[in-house]
């Protein structure tokens, strides 16, 4: 599925009253794992509810798997932000109700990864955040989706829960299994995503990150003026520190050689680091 589209918008608007989310979008999603960022409040959550026929829209169409989305909503998997499960039931109990509903096999590798056994006898009530988390996974993956929907997996758990669910998705995605992931937590987002949509201005657009541009981070005694000194030459964003692009590691140097405040700090950054970074400053650019 990673070379196909698994989401379609064409000329999608939804608003509530005034208030304009989306504006006559239109995108595909090809498979894989993608990422969705947005600033608190600019519909992350909304453009999930919507792909899952949870939501309306006011205008436009949504394509999911290639199927209208009343057609495809067998195909597709959804862990919510805050998933809420009959309380009283043991784990073990609703995870086999559900897979008798699907009439499929419990999937050993699901039980294993998400390691969700040392729970079975514990009612869902009594779950911790994470393995509430990791339970939401299980039961979203039973009937075998195409297409996972993820909101905010990462927050509110433990590193463990974290690295469990990157491990369940990265495992079923090389399995062909597709997710949509919409998080604030940008590095463990960034640490499995193939590539991040950025919610901005009622539209959807990718973040790219040159990876073979070169990336330093530098600190002086006036972040700001440093700034508005390399800025008509260089690429850079302004920060706790400023993150400045180059291609010729002699031309930053001399520019700098010239300048008369002080500088602190020289840092070389990575690919991984620099993607943070331009990910972070487009959430906040305002």
């Amino acid at each position: 599925m990673e070379n196909d589209n698994v989401i379609t918008c064409s000329n999608l608007s939804k608003n509530y009253g005034k208030n304009i989310i989306f504006d006559n979008l239109s995108i595909d999603i090809p498979g894989g794992i993608t990422g969705l960022v947005a600033p608190n409040g600019y519909g992350k959550t909304t453009f999930i509810e919507m792909c899952c026929g949870l939501r309306s829209i006011t205008s436009g169409e949504i394509k999911i798997l290639g199927k209208n989305i009343s057609n495809a909503k067998e195909h597709i998997g959804l862990i919510s932000d805050k998933p809420v499960f009959p309380p009283n039931i043991t784990v073990e109990d609703y995870i086999k109700i559900i897979s008798d509903l699907y009439n499929v096999d419990i999937d050993a590798n699901l039980l294993e990864l998400s390691e969700i056994k040392k729970v079975y006898k514990y009612r869902i009530r009594e779950l911790s955040a994470g393995y509430l988390k990791r339970f939401a996974f299980v039961i979203s993956m039973l009937h075998e989706p195409e297409l996972v929907f993820a909101d905010e997996p990462f927050s509110n758990v433990d590193i463990n829960a974290i690295k469990s669910m990157q491990s369940m998705v990265q495992n079923y995605n090389k399995k062909g299994i597709s997710f949509i992931i919409a998080s604030h937590d940008l590095k463990e987002l960034t640490d499995i995503s193939d590539r991040v949509l950025l919610i901005d201005g009622q539209k959807l657009k990718e973040i790219k990150y040159e990876k073979n541009k070169n990336v330093v981070e530098i600190a002086s005694s006036n972040n700001d003026e440093l700034y508005d000194y390399l800025k008509g030459d260089f690429d850079a964003i302004k920060g706790e520190n400023l993150t400045v692009y180059y291609d010729e590691i002699k031309e930053l140097l001399l520019k700098l050689s010239n300048y008369s405040g002080d500088i602190m700090k020289i840092k070389t950054i990575d690919s991984k680091e620099g993607l943070l970074n331009e990910i972070d400053h487009a959430i906040n650019k305002d």
